[in-house]
């Protein structure tokens, strides 16, 4: 009994890993990039990748720069979204060299994010 449980709890958590990968994968091509997130090096775009497949398993859509270089707007999606509950949007910061989530959350309705999007910043 005890080694059922063990081997559960293992896959279970080995199959939280492959899917925080796979989001990590996704998130390298994003649908938009804005001409501000093109600028970001391969290492900060990484750093965002990971940071936001670690947050949540919604893949990034949109990548979007703030008026300041070091703040970025990330719209994230299901895909094959329609609900709202299958949108996120994350205001990120980078502090000391690192990228942090600022605030935000899985809760966008679907029009902000196509509004979002399709902003070029």
């Amino acid at each position: 009994m005890r080694r059922a449980t063990l081997l559960i709890f293992g896959s279970i958590a080995l199959l939280g890993c492959v899917s925080e990968q796979v989001t990590y994968e996704r998130n390298m091509q994003p649908n938009h990039i804005s001409r501000h997130a093109r600028l970001l090096s391969q290492s900060d775009r990484e750093q965002i990748a990971r940071l936001m497949a670690h947050r949540t398993n919604q893949p990034i859509i949109c990548l979007c720069g703030g008026q300041d270089r070091n703040l970025l707007f990330v719209y994230t999606a299901y895909i094959g979204a329609h609900d709202r509950g299958d949108y996120g949007s994350f205001t990120l910061k980078k502090v000391n060299g690192q990228w942090r989530i600022f605030e935000g959350g899985t809760d966008l309705d679907p029009i902000f994010a196509c509004m979002l999007c399709s902003e070029d910043r």
